[in-house]
Formats: C-alpha cells, sequence, structure tokens
C-alpha cells in the first residue's frame, strides 16, 4: 500500500517496482529451497571383440609349427572374424592385443609379434579393461593360444563370473610344454653390514617331469650358495632359501638361476635379480688435534661415547704427530675433525692436501677453533667450510650463546627445538668472527649482543661437477669446555654433551646420506628420520 501511496500519480512506475520486488523474493526462494532438477542422458554402447595372441616363448617351440606359420595363421584368424562381423553389425569393433607376461595392444601382427615374452599369464585378460572405450562393451573375447600357463592364476572362476563369452582357439601339442619358473625372490631391501640375511625363492614347475635342478645364488661372478631341489611339474611349487653375509657397504645386485631341462625351451624365466642396500655399521673419525686444548679431552670422550664410531686421534707436537700421519692420508673417513687446527706448527700446503683428501670421498668437516689457530691459513680453512673471515680479534665480543629460528628448523635439534629458547647457557668468549658465503650454510646460534656474531654454523655444500656433498659446521669459540662443564650444575647439564653428540652423528650421517633408515626392531627398517617427541603424560583420574 505503501508504494501505492507513493505513486499514486506514475502507476507505471509502481507496478515495475512491485514487479521487480516479486523477482527477487522469487529467486531468493529458488535458493533456499535448493531445488534439484533431475537430467538423464541415454549412451548408447556399442560392442567391442577383443582378439587375443599369445606372444610367448614356447608358443614357437611347437614342432608342427613355425613362428613364421603361427604369424600366418594369426593373420588369417583376424581376417576371418572381421569378415563375420562385418556380416552381423558394422558397428562392431575389433581390438588386437599380444599377451605372454604382459598386455600390449597390437598395432602389427609382423612387426609386433616376436615370441619373447618370458611367461604366460593367461587369466590375467579376463581382467584387462584398461583399452575398453566408455561407449564400448565386451561382446566377446577370443583367445589364440598354446594353452600353455606357467604363470598367474588358474582358477576358471575368472573365466565363469565374467558376463561376456570366451571363445578360445588352441593350437600345437596336447602335451605340456615343459617349463621352470622362478616366481620371485623374497628378500629385504634394506640391512646392516654384517647382518645374516635370507633370501627366499618361491619355483613354480609345469609339465610331465620329475627331475633334480639346481638352484644357485650370486653376486656378480661369486657364487654364495647352491642347492639342489627335486620339481615334479604338475604347476607344483617348492621354496629355497639362502642365508648369507652382507659384506660390502651400499647397493648390492644379487642373481638367484635355476638350472634349466633338457627338454625346456623357455629358460629366461628361470632367473631373478634383487637388490640389498647395505648401511654401514661403523663410522670412522678422524680427530686432528693441532695442539691440546681443554677442549680436547672433551671432544675425543663426547666422540667415544658413540659406539658406532671408531675414532683416530691424531695430535700435533714439536717433533711430528703422536699417530703417524701418513694413516690419516691413506684411510677413508666419514668425518674430520679440526680441534684447535691448522695450528701454528702445519702449513699450507697441509690444508691443500686436505682439501683434496676431503673432494675425493663424501666426508664431512667440522671445525672447533682454539688459541693456537694460524691466523694465516684460516681463510683457506673457512673456505672448505662455506665462511669467509670478517676480524679475529674478537676479544670483547662475550656474551650468552641464543639459538635462532634456522636452528629450530635443523633436523640436529628435533624433539627439543621448542626448548631452545628457554635453555639459558652461560656467556662465551667468541674467537673469530665470520659470515657465511654460500645459501646453503646457515647460522645456527649466535653470541647474543649488539653484533649478533656467529658462534655454529651448519650446512650441506655440493659440487657441481662431481655432484658430490659434504655436511659442514663450525663453532667459533675456544671455550666449549667451558660451556660444558658451567652447565654441569644447571638442570640443562646434559643438553651440550646430548648437542654435540647429535652434531657429530649428523656430520658422519649416521642416519644415511640422501636415503635414511632407522630399525623398527631386530629384522625390520624403516626409511625416514626419527622424530622426538617431548610431551606430559595426562593423569588418568
Amino acid at each position: 500500500m505503501s508504494y501505492k501511496k507513493i505513486h499514486t500519480g506514475n502507476r507505471k512506475g509502481w507496478r515495475i517496482l512491485l514487479t521487480l520486488r516479486l523477482l527477487l523474493f522469487s529467486v531468493v526462494l529458488l535458493i533456499f529451497a535448493d531445488i534439484t532438477l533431475p537430467h538423464i542422458t541415454k549412451l548408447k554402447k556399442l560392442p567391442q571383440v577383443s582378439i587375443y595372441f599369445d606372444n610367448s616363448v614356447s608358443a614357437a617351440h611347437h614342432p608342427s609349427l613355425s613362428p613364421d606359420a603361427l604369424k600366418n595363421g594369426y593373420v588369417e584368424i583376424i581376417s576371418a572374424i572381421e569378415e563375420q562381423a562385418a556380416d552381423i553389425n558394422n558397428d562392431v569393433q575389433i581390438k588386437l592385443y599380444s599377451f605372454g607376461s604382459e598386455i600390449r595392444e597390437l598395432q602389427s601382427i609382423s612387426e609386433d609379434i616376436d615370441f619373447m615374452e618370458p611367461s604366460t599369464d593367461l587369466y590375467s585378460i579376463m581382467d584387462n579393461d584398461s583399452y575398453l572405450a566408455a561407449d564400448r562393451y565386451v561382446a566377446g573375447v577370443v583367445l589364440i593360444t598354446d594353452g600353455q600357463i606357467t604363470s598367474g592364476s588358474e582358477s576358471s572362476k575368472i573365466v565363469s563370473e565374467k558376463g561376456f563369452p570366451v571363445h578360445i582357439v588352441g593350437f600345437g601339442d596336447k602335451t605340456p610344454i615343459v617349463d621352470i619358473h622362478l616366481e620371485n625372490v623374497d628378500a629385504p631391501t634394506v640391512a646392516v653390514r654384517g647382518d645374516q640375511v635370507t633370501a627366499t625363492a618361491m619355483i613354480s614347475a609345469v609339465g610331465n617331469f620329475r627331475e633334480n635342478v639346481h638352484v644357485t645364488l650370486r653376486k656378480g661372478s661369486d657364487v654364495l650358495g647352491t642347492k639342489t631341489i627335486k620339481l615334479t611339474g604338475q604347476g607344483s611349487l617348492r621354496t629355497v632359501r639362502f642365508q648369507f653375509q652382507l659384506n660390502e657397504l651400499g647397493e648390492n645386485m644379487f642373481n638367484v638361476q635355476v638350472s634349466s631341462l633338457r627338454r625346456e625351451t623357455n629358460i629366461k624365466n628361470n632367473r631373478s635379480s634383487f637388490k640389498i642396500t647395505a648401511l654401514n655399521d661403523r663410522f670412522r673419525v678422524a680427530l686432528i688435534t693441532g695442539a691440546v686444548s681443554p677442549n680436547s679431552g672433551l671432544i675425543k670422550r663426547i666422540l667415544e661415547s658413540e659406539k658406532r664410531f671408531s675414532v683416530d686421534h691424531y695430535v700435533k707436537t714439536k717433533s711430528g704427530w703422536s699417530k703417524s700421519i701418513a694413516m690419516f692420508w691413506r684411510t677413508d673417513y666419514d668425518l674430520v675433525i679440526l680441534d684447535n687446527a691448522p695450528s701454528k706448527n702445519m702449513s699450507g700446503r697441509w690444508v691443500e692436501d686436505l682439501v683434496r683428501k676431503l673432494d675425493r670421498k663424501e666426508t664431512s668437516l667440522a671445525f672447533i677453533t682454539g688459541s693456537s689457530v694460524e691466523e694465516k691459513l684460516l681463510p683457506q680453512v673457512l673456505s672448505i667450510l662455506g665462511l669467509q673471515v670478517l676480524f679475529t680479534k674478537t676479544a670483547q665480543v662475550k656474551g650468552k650463546p641464543h639459538f635462532n629460528q634456522d636452528a629450530m628448523l635443523h633436523p640436529l635439534f628435533s624433539g627439543f627445538s621448542s626448548k631452545l629458547n628457554e635453555i639459558s647457557l652461560p656467556p662465551i668468549t667468541l674467537s673469530i668472527s665470520v659470515e657465511p658465503n654460500t645459501k646453503s650454510v646457515k647460522t645456527v646460534a649466535i653470541i647474543e649482543g649488539t653484533t649478533e656474531s656467529a658462534l655454529l654454523t651448519l650446512g650441506v655444500l655440493k659440487k657441481s661437477k662431481t655432484n658430490m656433498s659434504r655436511r659442514v659446521a663450525a663453532f667459533l669459540s675456544s671455550e666449549l669446555w667451558s660451556l660444558y662443564y658451567k652447565t654441569l650444575r644447571f638442570s640443562d647439564q646434559q643438553f651440550v654433551q646430548l648437542w654435540w653428540k647429535r652434531l657429530f652423528n649428523w656430520l658422519a650421517g649416521t642416519t644415511g646420506k640422501e636415503t635414511l633408515y632407522f630399525r623398527l626392531n631386530k629384522t625390520s627398517y624403516q626409511q625416514g628420520e626419527p622424530v622426538y617427541v617431548n610431551g606430559t603424560i595426562l593423569s588418568l583420574e
């Protein structure tokens, strides 16, 4: 009524406004009503006939048939089916496939059929619908085969459960071909060097025979074991187990082979290979001490507390070295630690030789500075660590160590990264001021103060030419020992030792360089990296 009073002089405008109001109300009502309008579309499916041709080795080894004669027979069958299909229904699509151990779509019989498939999985084609278009249905399947089933299921239920006819065209001899098939080898993919490993081989046999065969396990040209078993054919299965010791680190390739029978035509499926990655059980660490300092004993004690570390300690003296340094140059190490080195009684040539040694193998490097470090050699050493010197006279820089955000994200501090800000460490003096000169090296701990100078740096340096990587760490205060002993009086007394034990493990790559593994139980390993979880057990009351 209000619109009528306002627009009494303009009846046409009043009607338009009222109409718009009604339309708007109707749209809102339809939206909230959430009305669904059903729409049905009918898709007409056309018939498809799939023809599968046996491409196994056994198909071409029948005395009555040559490979060329068999291929010609395949072509004749295709022509006959295409003529019959055209007379019945022009919409029938004919698809051609070869089958053996795999199913492949055929373009040409002469080019795509080679009778080289090592085994025949006859019943796998019943589940082959990957090539069926949405507008097609299987009107029938034609199998052209010699019927020699050497792998896969042998249940006739697979065929009976399908809703389409299956026509089989057989050829060859009625007598089953003799064949031995090494079905699979079950072995762990990861183990620790020195462990006893068990590999289990499953062997099937078809045909009419009863003979002894030899099953051999090899690593390269070395025979690790041979066993003799009796096979009876008729689809029988036998299990053979080998137990052997892993002696070489890294990826190990093994081969299992079953000796062939006199009447056997296909011997390609008599062998199988598998790989086992052997993880390191011992890590070699070289501790190079340029001059003995309070840090030296602490570092060695932390290293020796790790059972997997084999530590060689080389101490520079006035007359030479405490242990023959020639052994250091000859030995490959997982980690080299420079403790108060290079010192004043070491040469620049020594540092150059160290660089070449580190480049020869993926050896990690740690640098812990001290009062006897030769300033002239510092730039060379720090460049290996991805660092550059700012200045060396830093006696005035003293403060509490503080861990930054990069430390909280680093796997070294996994499990207690949230507590890094809460840990209060005693003040120490910075010996060298440096900064990273590459993005792959991060400052993870600083000395609190106006300059926020780097105390601990970590990183992984990669060489583009060799694709090798090196884990590096640098601690830039000579007062590590002071930091450790002063914290013994506080609640965080174990933090420094745990921190450095983890640091040495990370540098040595005890969890793997690229692929990480950890032991789940006595016989199982899991790929990944351990996660440390902190929390409080809630009361059940």
